[in-house]
């Protein structure tokens, strides 16, 4: 997107896999930190190649993820790939488009009670 363009409204749609009729909530996070998508030591642990997540899985609220902001996944249904869109908050996805250097992304991670 252009440097100075305003966010209205920003959509995430992601294909996911359910068959399990109980398969708990998804959480979705948005990363704060930067983060390298060629590092070959992206990871759980790792964010590029000399840096590391606060926490693994980058779960350190706050400083790997956005405080107080996430976003729950529609309720998947049990038949296999499914798409689902997800309305994300404009003010965080401004910030991504503010601040080029600073690397956008959302993190989603699930919750389960078995």
């Amino acid at each position: 997107m252009p440097a100075g363009s305003q966010v209205v409204s920003a959509k995430l749609t992601i294909s996911l896999d359910s068959w399990n009729p109980g398969s708990g909530n998804i959480t979705g996070f948005y990363l704060k930190n930067t983060w390298d998508p060629t590092s070959n030591r992206l990871g759980w642990l790792h964010r590029d190649a000399t840096n590391d997540w606060a926490g693994p899985g980058a779960s350190s609220a706050g400083v790997d993820t956005v405080a107080d902001k996430s976003f729950q996944v529609p309720a998947l249904r049990p038949v296999g790939a499914q798409t689902v869109t997800i309305t994300l908050d404009p003010a965080v996805v401004q910030s991504w488009i503010d601040t080029p250097a600073y690397q956008s992304g959302v993190h989603v991670g699930q919750q389960c009670s078995w």
